[in-house]
């Protein structure tokens, strides 16, 4: 084993320095604690909320199953926008977001845009064979 020449003082001094670091390193573990434990008391907030309002009896959302339109294209409106479904969407996207300044929507599978005066016609101007979806 090798020897070292250290005297008392330079132990202690290596000592202190390793002191300090796990000084550092607890009040870093300190920190992180208390910010896992802010994030982690409303989550079991929430949850303790939800075990004592036997929210288990509430009867699960039923989502609708729509038929499948077999026209190519076909447009219905929807609050404020106009949503353009059908088999030949993909095949016609660059003429919808051209045109209509329509944007994907993932929540409702359909190219949509804000409906404007006129929107219609222009629709049957570029799609003559669009149908509008009565449902």
């Amino acid at each position: 084993m090798a020897e070292y020449d250290l005297t008392d003082e330079d132990i202690i001094t290596e000592i202190n320095k390793l002191d300090a670091k796990i000084n550092n390193i607890n009040d870093k573990i300190d920190k992180l604690h208390k910010v896992i434990t802010n994030k982690i008391d409303p989550l079991v907030e929430l949850l303790q909320v939800i075990v004592n309002s036997n929210l288990k009896d509430i009867s699960p959302v039923v989502i609708e199953n729509k038929p499948i339109e077999d026209s190519d294209l076909y447009y219905k409106i929807d609050d404020n926008y106009i949503c353009i479904r059908g088999k030949k969407t993909y095949s016609n996207k660059d003429i919808i977001k051209s045109n209509f300044n329509a944007n994907w929507n993932k929540e409702k599978m359909a190219w949509s845009f804000l409906i404007f005066d006129g929107c219609e016609e222009k629709l049957k101007e570029f799609f003559p064979d669009i149908t509008k979806d009565q449902s």
